[in-house]
């Protein structure tokens, strides 16, 4: 059986087949916050739309600029330039910062330590006591300006995007790498399912934050 390959930019055809399941589905239980998304989103240049799917789709919140350099994708520093200037990404914020540290690696953690000319610990020591160092020898303002936090970005639509993918799929914690099983004939999506499930705005709100 021959293997199946995704066309370069399937991310992108996938979440343009998602948003439209929405304009042509489930508008009825887009707010204003969804529905200015979706239109905004549309109105990118195809580049600026592929670098912020591209990070929709990584693990982790936060993504490290240098890291978005993909081959189908052109002009990648333009692209990032516009959506921090239409702020669809941005620099991680301080209710955040706890979290953005448990995300570095050990290398990065010894990094920052260096650049912020601190003592740290042994060079051997695991992860998780440097982490414990910087967590206890940290603070966001100490760090905000450093060269490791601002290469850092995270895209700003968490709760609009987390809200679509719920009325999408029907459950939370679901991704858009379902669509690429699919394609790949690993699993089915529940798309054409979820129009019924939810009648009206408010009832899609509340199940979301109940689930």
């Amino acid at each position: 059986m021959e293997k199946k390959v995704l066309p370069p930019r399937y991310y992108l055809a996938h979440f343009k087949e998602f948003l439209n399941y929405h304009q042509q589905h489930a508008w009825h239980l887009c707010a204003d916050a969804e529905r200015g998304y979706i239109n905004e989103f549309l109105s990118l240049p195809e580049h600026a739309q592929c670098v912020l799917v591209r990070m929709y789709n990584r693990k982790s919140d936060f993504v490290e600029q240098s890291s978005l350099h993909y081959e189908e994708i052109d002009h990648v520093p333009l692209a990032l330039a516009l959506l921090k200037r239409r702020q669809w990404v941005r620099h991680v914020q301080e209710h955040e910062f706890a979290a953005w540290l448990e995300s570095l690696t050990k290398l990065e953690l010894i990094n920052l330590c260096k650049e912020l000319e601190l003592p740290g610990i042994a060079l051997s020591a695991k992860k998780p006591m440097w982490l414990a160092y910087c967590q206890q020898t940290l603070c966001f303002g100490h760090v905000r300006h450093s060269q490791l936090f601002l290469s850092y970005l995270v895209h700003s639509y968490n709760s609009v995007l987390h809200y679509l993918l719920f009325v999408f799929f029907g459950r939370i914690n679901s991704s858009m790498t379902q669509f690429s099983l699919r394609d790949l004939g690993i699993r089915r999506t529940n798309k054409g399912e979820i129009g019924a499930r939810f009648n009206e705005l408010d009832e899609a709100k509340s199940a979301v934050f109940l689930r």
